[in-house]
């Protein structure tokens, strides 16, 4: 019904000029044709008319106007002068309306659509995602896992549908992060065969190893590849949702009863044909079609997603180009302070269970590859937070990744941001040519070193080692977090990965086994046994499998040359001048927070 009336609303206004030139056989014959025309034309448009002059009527009846003002000219009609006015009114109205709405007019406008921003400091106890639920298996290695089970699928189903990826959502279900794909038509054909699609497909996002799970016996009628009255936009358009609003991002999600969803998000312009703001989103049964709109902050908690990622990046665009006035930015002369710009932002979950967009913040200076801290904004709200770190963005962490792994012909993808230790870490998936899963990356973005393991409990010791291995580099968090043991062996034993081999030792009173390389001590870690007194260093990160830090078998003497004597010393006072160098930044910060007037009694205390 939409259709006919949008169609017979820009027939009727794109005929009014033939009236005026008193061709009224000609004006009803292309009424009529018209109305026809662009009944079929908005039936298979889908299109929102929500826009200013009504966004796609008004340009079609300009289009209307200015056929109708040449035609009228080429046949030297009295009423041409008159005529022509119709488009060149409508084009004014359009450049009006628009310049009315641009950034430059309404920069706080634009600079507010984030709403309001906390801020707060990144320290050693900010964790905002979730270190329970690594995700390991990046989009890339999603969607290959996927097309991998579907190619495998009986009956070849792979040959009429395909994994729909524009709507494959991550989704924490049942406590655990997994990609969510449906099944979707290949062709116009193929849905004509089959009308309805067979099911969806899911992919665990924390283990790399484990196969996609192809979920048959579904019967899906409205997908975004379906023809006709089972398109999916069109059956929203159809219930209205396109008539005062318009829709984006459509996600297929789950409930806490795994029933599957369309999760689609209906938005409104709000500056002109710009400034859009989400209203909430409309849930639709992929199979009955039956339908429920909620609010933004009122929908159910088993939806993980409302907000869009492209409006998270065009919202803090925003907020970090025109937060000082259009011309601080634009303008030759403009100050240009404090312009910033967002990375692409990524789907995470943070520590209190819930969906964040994880987006990067670096100046507008092209050359620069550092953050200057990260906003995190809430998927189902759409409120943000800012984070103030001196980090690195993700292609400078991706660039440093694959560097260290280019002669394997090996590339990290997808970053994610974590707190390891006290320090900004970046744990990214390493992956094949053949998008297969080979191993895990943890850079430290402070300063850009990379470590790697086959796994996530592998990448995270050799992580330990490498920030520890230089007493310039650990954290003053991690620092306290360091112990040191002695004790007896009660156990011991070793294998051997690949071209290395790890040694385990247990000591008893103590809830740990250690681990460790030959690296620690080559002339005594090999050889200590069952009853030798040991010495060792590690971090308490409460884990059951403590890494080394160093070891020494005190029950063994192994004479060292002058030379390791040397390094050895060497090596001791570096320790001491940086827990000098500690605890000196540790006074100068106590000091900064002193005012004028309490360095001032100190002095005269002290004399």
């Amino acid at each position: 019904m939409y259709f006919a009336l949008f169609a017979l609303i820009t027939a009727v206004l794109g005929i009014i000029p033939i009236f005026i030139l008193k061709r009224y056989t000609v004006a009803i014959v292309t009424g009529v044709v018209s109305f026809f025309v662009l009944w079929g034309f908005y039936y298979l448009l889908v299109q929102s008319m929500v826009w200013p002059l009504g966004g796609t009527i008004g340009i079609i009846v300009l289009i209307f106007w200015i056929i109708i003002a040449f035609a009228a000219g080429a046949d030297g009609e009295n009423n041409f002068k008159f005529v022509v006015w119709f488009p060149i009114a409508l084009i004014v109205l359009f450049i009006g309306r628009g310049c009315a709405a641009s950034e430059w007019v309404n920069p706080v406008e634009y600079a507010s659509l984030i709403g309001n921003v906390e801020k707060e400091e990144w320290t050693q106890n900010v964790q905002p995602l979730d270190p329970k639920h690594i995700r390991l298996v990046a989009r890339e290695l999603a969607e290959f896992l996927a097309d991998k089970q579907l190619g495998s699928a009986p009956g070849a189903i792979g040959s009429q549908f395909k994994i729909s990826k524009n709507t494959m959502t991550l989704q924490e279900v049942n406590g655990k992060l997994q990609y969510i794909a449906p099944l979707d038509f290949g062709g116009l054909w193929e849905w004509n065969s089959a009308n309805v699609s067979p099911g969806y497909v899911i992919v665990d996002a924390e283990d790399p190893l484990k196969p996609a799970v192809l979920k048959l016996g579904k019967k899906f009628r409205y997908t975004p590849e379906a023809y006709f009255g089972n398109n999916l936009d069109r059956m929203l358009h159809k219930k209205g949702y396109l008539i005062s609003s318009t829709i984006t991002d459509r996600s297929f999600e789950v409930d806490d009863n795994e029933k599957p969803w369309w999760v689609v998000t209906v938005y409104e312009p709000t500056i002109g044909w710009w400034g859009d703001k989400i209203k909430g989103v409309v849930v639709l049964d992929p199979d009955s079609g039956e339908d429920t709109f909620y609010p933004l902050g009122k929908i159910p908690e088993w939806i993980d997603r409302a907000v869009p990622q492209d409006f998270v990046s065009d919202y803090i665009s925003y907020y970090g180009s025109l937060s000082g006035g259009y011309w601080n930015k634009n303008s030759m002369f403009g100050a240009k302070l404090n312009l910033t710009e967002p990375e692409t932002p990524f789907f995470v979950y943070g520590a209190d269970g819930r969906s964040y967009w994880s987006t990067g913040i670096t100046s507008t200076n092209v050359n620069d590859q550092s953050t200057i801290g990260y906003m995190y904004t809430d998927a189902r709200t759409g409120k943000s937070k800012f984070f103030h770190a001196v980090g690195a963005t993700d292609e400078a962490v991706i660039t440093a990744v694959d560097n260290k792994v280019a002669y394997k012909k090996w590339h990290g993808t997808g970053p994610t941001l974590y707190n390891i230790y006290g320090k900004l870490s970046s744990i990214v998936p390493l992956l094949g040519e053949n998008h297969t899963f080979q191993g895990v990356a943890i850079v430290d973005i402070s300063n850009m070193q990379v470590a790697l393991g086959d796994n996530e409990i592998q990448a995270l010791r050799e992580y330990q080692k490498m920030i520890s291995s230089s007493g310039k580099q650990i954290a003053p968090e991690m620092a306290r977090q360091q112990e040191n043991v002695e004790g007896v062996v009660d156990r011991c034993s070793h294998e051997t990965k690949g071209s290395e081999t790890i040694y385990y030792l247990y000591i008893k009173t103590i809830p740990y086994t250690f681990t460790g390389t030959s690296e620690l001590s080559p002339a005594k870690l090999p050889i200590t046994e069952k009853g030798d007194r040991v010495k060792i260093s590690y971090i308490a990160s409460g884990e059951d499998a403590q890494p080394m830090l160093s070891f020494d078998n005190l029950s063994i003497s192994v004479k060292q040359t002058q030379n390791q004597e040397a390094v050895k010393k060497a090596a001791e006072e570096n320790k001491k001048e940086v827990k000098d160098a500690r605890e000196v930044n540790t006074f100068r910060k106590e000091v900064e927070k002193l005012s004028d007037e309490d360095i001032k009694k100190i002095i005269e205390k002290k004399k």
